[in-house]
């Protein structure tokens, strides 16, 4: 039952990275997904971030210090708490995370017009059942 599922993820997955590199866009998925959780936010604190892609700070730490260093991101003083910063896209970020998302849009396009558009509020729905079921676990 799950093969399927991860075909069509490997397929998503190659079409992304496809276009990552026609757009010559040298970022890992983890990345890539941690920009569009700062563009969604607009900003959030490292801790945040970590809580929502369920990883030590630490391994947030080094990555966003590589979108620092690579200028994706910025860190801004946090004016509420001195010992935290905020995140925050820069401008290249920004106008990477605008390209990416609109690729990401077109794959996801293609890959649902062979459904009907029942069969894709179905197959949304399910999804997400699959996903809160997942999120409930320990």
């Amino acid at each position: 039952m799950m093969k399927p599922l991860f075909a069509l993820l490997e397929s998503y997955k190659a079409q992304m990275q496809e276009q990552m590199k026609t757009h010559d866009i040298s970022l890992d998925v983890v990345h890539v997904r941690l920009c569009k959780i700062i563009a969604m936010e607009g900003r959030i604190t490292p801790q945040s971030l970590a809580k929502r892609v369920c990883r030590d700070k630490a391994q947030i730490t080094r990555m966003v210090a590589e979108l620092v260093k690579r200028d994706y991101a910025r860190k801004i003083d946090n004016p509420d708490d001195g010992r935290s910063v905020w995140l925050s896209l820069s401008d290249k970020g920004v106008a990477f995370t605008q390209v990416f998302l609109h690729q990401e849009k077109q794959i996801e396009a293609q890959m649902l017009q062979a459904l009907s558009p029942d069969e894709q509020a179905t197959f949304s729905a399910l999804l997400e059942k699959m996903a809160a079921s997942r999120s409930a676990l320990p």
